[in-house]
């Protein structure tokens, strides 16, 4: 975890670096507000500790000029005295926490940790459906938004899953229908990739751009990454248009294309007002029994796979 260091107090900052190391940061420290705006452009830290009292441009400034360029990037502000002035003051500017002198470095470590639960996915609730135990992860809005070409922390997905990927059989990552900065991590995290594909027109355009971006993961980001399958959904028989896309697709990419199709379901739409997943919201729709499918087809291509 990268931490730039604002502070013009070198003793402290000399005792705040040290202690930081320790405890596992590569820290930078500088004790300027124009040498902090140059340094964040530069080397774009994780986390910023930003001194509101710096001799040449205030910290409260240096937060404002920031924010102009970059809303995400987390920072902890550091103040002399514990004012209610001040600590409005940082927060309506963009502060993400504050913390006044003097301190225990122990309360800036938990505030750090904080901060760096931001950054990656957190628990949020735990399901379990026929005796399987599922954990779901939210995104952090940290990464939220982001473009891709500015993106620099495409590793932070994978890094914050490395201490607990292996308490699980599988580790599933959903993602928006975006190119951005969240899938970019996701790619970069993931062992293989399902590629959902809606049995409509616009989807197979959508598809060319989706898989330029694993190719560009593949030779950048994750050599490791396999294409786990195509899978159609928004299936209605009825139409047409389904049943072509359904044929173009399984001719062109044949054998990646999972057998099972996810057709159109009412009580799959009503599912996530409710806040559930369809296998608790109604086990015995066919929108569940077309996900039961898919998990079944999904783990008999690996234990071929792994034999």
């Amino acid at each position: 975890m990268q931490l730039l260091l604002v502070e013009d107090d070198k003793p402290l900052a000399a005792s705040l670096r040290q202690a930081l190391q320790k405890s596992g940061y590569a820290v930078n420290h500088v004790d300027r507000g124009e040498s902090a705006l140059t340094a964040i452009r530069t080397e774009r830290p994780d986390i910023v500790v930003l001194d509101i009292g710096l001799p040449d441009v205030d910290g409260i400034s240096v937060l404002k000029q920031l924010r102009q360029s970059d809303t995400e990037l987390p920072v902890l502000l550091l103040t002399a005295r514990d004012s209610v002035e001040d600590k409005v003051a940082g927060l309506d500017s963009g502060a993400d926490d504050y913390l006044a002198k003097p301190f225990e470095m122990t309360e800036l470590l938990a505030r750090l940790r904080v901060l760096e639960r931001r950054l990656a996915s957190i628990k949020t609730s735990e399901i379990s459906v026929g005796g399987i135990v599922l954990d779901t992860l939210k995104q952090s809005v940290m990464l939220a938004d982001e473009p891709l070409e500015l993106a620099r922390r495409e590793y932070m997905l994978q890094t914050a899953l490395a201490d607990v990927k292996n308490d699980y059989d599988y580790v599933i990552i959903d993602c928006a229908p975006s190119l951005g900065l969240v899938t970019l991590n996701a790619l970069t995290a993931a062992d293989s990739v399902i590629i959902p594909i809606q049995c409509e027109y616009f989807a197979l355009e959508g598809l060319g751009k989706l898989l330029n971006t694993v190719r560009s993961v593949q030779n950048l980001q994750n050599p490791e990454l396999q294409i786990e399958g195509m899978l159609l959904t928004m299936y209605d028989s009825r139409l047409r248009l389904s049943n072509q896309v359904v044929d173009e697709v399984r001719q062109h990419f044949q054998q990646l294309v999972f057998d099972t199709v996810i057709s159109r379901n009412v009580r799959l739409s009503e599912a996530p007002s409710f806040g559930e997943p369809i296998m608790v919201y109604d086990a015995a729709s066919t929108g569940a029994e077309n996900y039961l499918n898919l998990a079944r087809e999904l783990l008999a291509r690996n234990a071929q796979v792994g034999a």
